[in-house]
């Protein structure tokens, strides 16, 4: 079960305040603190940095939500999921141009905050990191069937498939990714330029696999737990020497 999260709440009625307040201890969270203002958020954040922050677009003060996050942006490498009661596309399009952000309706629906959550800490969440450090161990992709950003650990990638107009992403051993133009190559030639990315090898058409999930060879097949992988007659004189 995936740990909870530290949540920054950026938000200036208390009536709603209590309403997420409630609802996210409920679901295993802590509210790492409590702003009324972009100001405020700001130097909570300084203080105590969360995994993420739950930001209501009309706040208090000289910044709203939007530009308060953009200001985070510029130091901090950090997701925004944003709140707000109205559904225009101008505010959704400014929001989405603020670094790595999410877009939630009031009333706050937590199947849609665990569905956020669950995309950007698949395991255990990380606490953010300056930007300049650009998570040289991760990725970031686009779920086009959830319509949903994420962070994935390059170190916990299994495996890569090719299928049709989507690449897959197998994650740990039950999740899977979906991803829409973005082909196999495009992927290893990303991953190639992240720490780990190395040890991804194309092993068929298809299938690209990481070789530190390998666990040994049955025939022409690699075994990774539970699932093996067919490698291709013109791999397998790269691919079978590296199998202990």
């Amino acid at each position: 079960m995936q740990q909870g999260c530290e949540i920054l709440l950026v938000e200036d009625q208390l009536l709603v305040v209590a309403d997420i307040r409630q609802k996210l201890e409920l679901a295993g969270h802590r509210l790492s603190g409590i702003a009324r203002s972009g100001q405020e958020a700001i130097a909570l954040f300084e203080q105590k940095p969360p995994h993420v922050v739950l930001m209501d677009i009309h706040i208090a003060g000289d910044m709203d939500g939007i530009e308060t996050a953009r200001l985070l942006w510029q130091q901090w490498d950090v997701p925004v999921i944003f709140l707000t009661d109205l559904r225009d596309n101008l505010t959704q399009n400014r929001a989405a141009r603020t670094g790595r952000s999410y877009y939630l309706n009031k009333p706050l629906s937590n199947l849609q905050l665990a569905e956020v959550l669950q995309a950007l800490f698949p395991g255990t969440p990380t606490y953010p990191r300056r930007s300049k450090a650009l998570f040289p161990d991760a990725i970031f992709c686009r779920d086009t069937r959830k319509q949903l950003d994420f962070r994935l650990e390059i170190a916990r990638i299994r495996y890569l498939q090719s299928d049709g107009n989507y690449s897959r992403i197998y994650y740990d051993e039950a999740l899977q990714w979906h991803i829409e133009g973005k082909s196999l190559q495009v992927l290893l030639e990303e991953l190639a330029q992240k720490e780990g990315g190395s040890h991804f090898l194309r092993i068929h058409k298809s299938y690209a696999v990481n070789m530190q999930h390998v666990q040994g060879r049955k025939g022409n097949e690699l075994l990774l737990g539970p699932v093996s992988l067919l490698v291709g007659r013109s791999y397998r004189d790269t691919i079978f020497p590296l199998i202990r």
